[in-house]
């Protein structure tokens, strides 16, 4: 079948993204990246309105809207590096890992998972450098299960499967089945990484983040109840340029004698408040910038 030359562009363009950004020290492709991010920036007044939007409706009077622009600059940045730290992926092995991340969520993940005798679900947000996050999980020793959306571009959707095997992640695309096959996967010994602030359209949970209600999808909950498997609330957060420092929340485990409906909100409702915290303390490090906003389409 023809790939669209649209495809065929995109997919150049993230080759020789790599290429650029993989070459030089780290130190030297986040300049590059900070410039590159300025100019990008620079020329997107429509998502720079739309962001703003989003920083007022969270944060209401506490920002003006000189220092909402400059939290939208140092949130757009933070971006791009995350995705520098994604294509250096391949290249991070547990030495440059234990040298740049402190270690102690993982600790606590080896801990967790060792009380509940299986695996366990972390749950982090869109915040720092989430897939720096999950590398560093495999890397230093946890087995961990991701769960991905097919791309519409199948030439990126092979080439994304190819990097997530080089790091040892084992990534699964959604589809039917999906909670039994995970659910599985966890009681076996397997860490589940999820990244839930995401807006649901459908079968949602209602619950209240970032001071506003919120449809967050139920996919978190129905795993952790279904493996019966305690979700441990996390993030990572970029401290300068080049070192990253876990966060980690108190478990959250599910009672199965509750209702199936109300414990999944209790599940969700505090693994939300979690990260409002995270957020909320270090605001440009959060993803204000998703298309799936998750409060709401604007």
């Amino acid at each position: 079948m023809a790939v669209a030359f649209r495809f065929r562009a995109e997919y150049a363009a993230l080759r020789g993204a790599e290429g650029l950004l993989r070459a030089p020290p780290e130190p030297l492709a986040l300049g590059l990246a900070a410039a590159l991010a300025a100019a990008a920036f620079a020329a997107q007044p429509r998502t720079r309105r739309r962001v703003d939007r989003r920083l007022e409706q969270v944060f209401g009077a506490t920002y003006d809207p000189a220092a909402r622009r400059r939290l939208a600059r140092r949130a757009w940045r933070h971006f791009i590096f995350s995705m520098v730290d994604a294509l250096r992926a391949p290249a991070m092995d547990e030495a440059w890992l234990r040298r740049h991340t402190n270690c102690d969520a993982l600790s606590l993940v080896r801990d967790l998972k060792r009380r509940s005798g299986g695996g366990i679900i972390l749950a982090v947000p869109h915040m720092g450098s989430w897939e720096l996050a999950g590398v560093a999980v495999q890397r230093l020793g946890i087995d961990l299960l991701t769960i991905v959306r097919r791309q519409r571009n199948p030439l990126l959707d092979r080439h994304l499967h190819r990097v997530r095997q080089s790091t040892g992640v084992t990534a699964l695309y959604y589809g039917s089945k999906l909670i039994t096959q995970v659910a599985g996967q966890i009681r076996a010994g397997r860490t589940l990484a999820i990244l839930p602030d995401l807006r649901a359209k459908t079968h949602c949970i209602p619950v209240q983040f970032l001071g506003q209600p919120a449809q967050i999808p139920p996919g978190m909950a129905q795993f952790a109840r279904a493996a019966q498997a305690p979700i441990l609330p996390a993030a990572i957060v970029r401290e300068g340029w080049t070192q990253h420092r876990w966060l980690a929340f108190d478990p959250i485990e599910p009672d199965l004698s509750a209702p199936s409906a109300e414990d999944a909100q209790r599940l969700t409702q505090g693994v939300m408040d979690c990260f409002t915290q995270a957020i909320r303390r270090q605001p440009e490090q959060y993803f204000w910038f998703n298309r799936r906003w998750v409060l709401g389409a604007d």
